[in-house]
């Protein structure tokens, strides 16, 4: 999700379309906010709290939802089953359409998550990914769009990852069908999602000064996307 917000804000001549068919609006669009505040989602999602401990934080993150809704309004463009009107390829195709024609720049596809597609339901699992990948492929060569899917680990992938052992292209769900249309295929596992003992990483929000309480946290001036 980092690169719906980078690629935009730093190309002037893209924008981003993220179709997102796992979340709702109400649970993707915090996300963005999060990531401008540098702080943990649950600062965004449970706000009361936030405002109550860390009042600086939650001026940042006002700031925030006023960036994604004015700011970056015209740069990404967030759309779900709902607003999309359902979860076809047919959908998507009318939304590059329709974003290609009304800011007259490049579009950058993000779905999230090809799973969810909901054509040739007909079919079995296999052969409804390749349709699927063979069919995302035909979009992105007519409308001459990049897009980025995800796609889900099978469960040998997620024993794998678990147990520590390095994934392949068979941890793929539906990964017969899956290697080969794609131009490029990334692996990305956050070990920090099973081990969050593990982390380092202290947000800036909670790393003051010692003369500072945490009602005087001072937030960052830098209002790039991070």
């Amino acid at each position: 999700r980092d690169l719906i917000g980078r690629i935009p804000y730093y190309n002037k001549e893209w924008v981003s379309l993220y179709w997102t068919l796992d979340d709702p609006l109400d649970s993707a669009a915090p996300w963005f906010v999060a990531r401008y505040a540098d702080c943990p989602l649950w600062c965004v999602t449970s706000f009361g709290v936030t405002r109550k401990q860390y009042p600086a934080l939650a001026r940042k993150i006002m700031e925030g939802w006023e960036w994604l809704k004015e700011e970056m309004k015209d740069k990404i463009f967030l759309v779900d089953e709902q607003v999309g009107g359902s979860a076809s390829l047919s959908t998507l195709e009318r939304l590059i359409q329709l974003y290609q024609d009304q800011t007259g720049k490049k579009v950058m596809v993000f779905v999230d998550n090809l799973s969810q597609i909901s054509d040739f339901s007909d079919q079995d699992e296999n052969a409804r990914q390749k349709r699927l990948s063979s069919q995302l492929k035909t979009i992105a060569n007519t409308f001459e769009v990049p897009i980025i899917a995800t796609v889900e680990m099978n469960k040998d992938g997620m024993r794998a990852m678990e147990s520590g052992y390095n994934v392949t292209m068979q941890s793929i769900k539906g990964s017969g069908s899956l290697i080969y249309d794609p131009a490029m295929i990334i692996f990305l596992f956050n070990d920090l999602d099973m081990n969050p003992s593990k982390s380092t990483h202290t947000p800036y929000f909670l790393n003051y000064e010692e003369k500072y309480t945490r009602s005087q946290i001072r937030p960052k001036t830098d209002h790039r996307p991070r």
